[in-house]
């Protein structure tokens, strides 16, 4: 997320209640830009454009939730007016809120990967020509003429242009939090671009340029892994059976003919046919995502019906596949579950990033059980922690001074301590 960026966005579109998330950041070091976790989003019509002015709607606003879980790591050596696509943890925990919407004005979100895979390419190509930009060639992405926009497609595709480099901007920022973000950072100069006069020239952020020959290919799209996606299904599936009141309610799209005033009350239509497909698609990323398209359905169903059976099958929906969707392994997660004296797990955590020791300590406190007698062995994605070593096939050799590392294989990640 770049703020800088953003400001621009806000300023061109002004509304009520938008909010500088900045603003309640600490000012004792910069922020040009931060990684972030989504984690959640919802929708509104342009309410605005489409009853007062009585023009018609040409799309919706999404607006997303986002926690701050890396600032950049400052270098007194960075020899660029932008940052180091390097993060460290903040201190403490932000969250804030960001209304996206199709409009013409800057990228102020993107991913993560990508992000950092321009900026570091283009930190090279700089380097190996002495530090200089001057008439190094790179490639741009320009928003197509709006008659190339269709109304039956999601994203219009964008122009690629050959630009050469001029020089390196260096902008005087009033906001901390906007100094070295490199926004406009880059002067470009136009080359055989049949849509721009050759001699134009117009400045650029650093993050929507591409190099010529990348010293390693653009990241791909993240994908869902095929054990995820088919463990998911099989969810959606037994949801099909669980109540056949499901189905009937929330297995296809609402009949708009029947329910004429649905597509005014309801920004952005689900069912779970439209899930299972963009399942098949490989439409989600991840688990999340689907969870999140789960959570529309019910919304959208507490949003247009009274309250009633609708909405106790709806919420009674969303929990289970929540409770459900919540243990399936991604890439990088384990399980951690205690074990009982009789072999029963009466404990599962599923997020271990946080600090173990208040678990081990209350599963000690539990079974009466030292720490130091505690015993752990693993599968591929779960660690078992138990009082008695002779209920557990293997047992990894654990030394009893305060401090356990335990090193486990997760699905399609990397060794993990």
């Amino acid at each position: 997320y770049i703020p800088r960026s953003h400001y621009d966005t806000i300023r061109k579109y002004p509304a009520a209640g938008y909010s500088y998330p900045w603003k309640s950041w600490p000012t004792d070091s910069s922020w040009p830009v931060v990684r972030c976790t989504v984690t959640h989003i919802r929708y509104r019509f342009p309410y605005e454009k489409c009853y007062k002015s009585r023009s018609p709607l040409r799309g919706v606003a999404a607006i997303v939730t986002l926690e701050i879980t890396g600032v950049p790591s400052n270098s007194t050596s960075r020899r660029f007016p932008w940052p180091t696509p390097s993060f460290v943890s903040p201190s403490r925990k932000h969250s804030f809120e960001v209304t996206v919407f199709e409009c013409d004005g800057d990228i102020f979100i993107m991913p993560e990967s990508l992000y950092s895979w321009r900026i570091k390419e283009l930190d090279r190509v700089i380097e190996s020509n002495d530090g200089s930009v001057d008439g190094l060639c790179v490639l741009l992405r320009l928003a197509p003429p709006k008659d190339d926009y269709a109304s039956n497609t999601e994203d219009a595709k964008r122009e690629e242009c050959s630009a050469e480099m001029i020089n390196i901007n260096v902008r005087e920022e009033n906001e901390p939090h906007f100094v070295g973000s490199g926004y406009d950072a880059m002067a470009m100069s136009w080359v055989d671009n049949d849509r721009v006069d050759k001699n134009y020239q117009s400045s650029y952020s650093t993050w929507n340029v591409s190099v010529y020959g990348p010293s390693i290919p653009s990241p791909a799209a993240p994908k869902m892994a095929v054990e995820v996606k088919t463990e998911i299904e099989e969810i959606l599936h037994e949801f099909m059976q669980l109540n056949p009141k499901i189905k009937k309610w929330f297995y296809d799209p609402v009949d708009t003919s029947e329910y004429i005033d649905y597509l005014d009350m309801i920004e952005v239509p689900m069912y779970l046919s439209l899930i299972q497909k963009r399942l098949r698609n490989n439409y989600y990323t991840n688990k999340h995502s689907v969870l999140a398209d789960m959570e529309l359905v019910k919304e959208n169903c507490y949003k247009y019906n009274e309250d009633g059976t609708i909405h106790e099958i709806a919420s009674l929906m969303y929990k289970r596949f929540k409770s459900k969707i919540e243990w399936v392994i991604e890439e990088g997660q384990v399980l951690l579950k205690f074990v009982s004296d009789d072999g029963e797990i009466i404990h599962s955590h599923h997020n271990l990033s946080s600090d173990l020791k208040p678990l081990l300590e209350r599963y000690s406190a539990e079974s009466g059980v030292s720490l130091k007698s505690l015993r752990f062995t693993y599968d591929r994605t779960t660690i078992y922690v138990t009082s008695h070593a002779k209920r557990l096939p293997s047992e990894l050799g654990m030394k009893s001074r305060g401090t356990y590392s335990i090193h486990v294989t997760t699905l399609g990640a990397k060794e993990r301590r």
